[in-house]
């Protein structure tokens, strides 16, 4: 399963690109890179006909590219749904509207892992993505923004495992970090974007990060 998620190495002939950020890097190299993979498992398996199946029916989501045989099985992605925000906030949550909000997929939690955690146990955790989403909200008045986010993973375990992990991401992005709540589904407290609170709940992580 993972061997199929064999990325490039940032070449050494354009130092510019190699200097970007991962995310950006590997976002514009995707389409190439994986993609040619993944057009090479399909005409493994159908032959001339590949050309025309991934047009009738198009990969739905980055993991049916790095893993095809989620693609010939027609795997489809979980889409959880974000709790309210009144349910963390109450009456304040009025006060912010929404900036922006999608999907979050394997390629994304993938790169995320890769960067703060490790190349080997990023890509080994993010394989077992089953679902995400997210919502970048925006203070009205102070214009401060806060992310709502979750992620739904194929089995308690390794939800559990990326909530470890995600921990491991926070203390990496920030440059400090204060819990006020630790335990095995929860963690809560502050760092350099405000406050924060991430919660395992079964096979999903949730997580709200930036309030004041």
């Amino acid at each position: 399963m993972l061997a199929e998620q064999k990325q490039s190495a940032p070449s050494t002939d354009f130092p510019i690109f190699s200097r970007e950020p991962l995310y950006l890097r590997e976002s514009l190299v995707f389409p190439y890179d994986e993609g040619m993979r993944f057009q090479d498992a399909v005409y493994r398996k159908l032959g001339v006909k590949a050309f025309d199946e991934v047009f009738k029916r198009p990969p739905l989501t980055t993991q049916q590219i790095l893993h095809s045989q989620s693609y010939f099985s027609a795997q489809r992605p979980v889409n959880p749904q974000l709790p309210p925000l009144v349910a963390a906030l109450g009456k304040e949550a009025k006060r912010f509207r929404v900036l922006a909000e999608g999907s979050v997929g394997e390629l994304d939690h993938s790169i995320l892992l890769r960067q703060f955690v490790g190349d080997r146990e990023g890509r080994a955790a993010a394989s077992h993505w089953k679902g995400g989403s997210f919502r970048l909200l925006e203070h009205k008045q102070h214009k401060y923004p806060v992310l709502s986010y979750i992620s739904e993973w194929d089995s308690p375990e390794s939800a559990k495992t990326y909530f470890e992990l995600y921990q491991r991401v926070l203390r990496g992005k920030w440059k400090k970090i204060e819990l006020a709540t630790e335990s095995a589904a929860e963690i809560a407290g502050s760092g350099d974007s405000g406050r924060f609170q991430i919660r395992l709940a079964g096979t999903q992580v949730l997580a709200l990060e930036g309030l004041r």
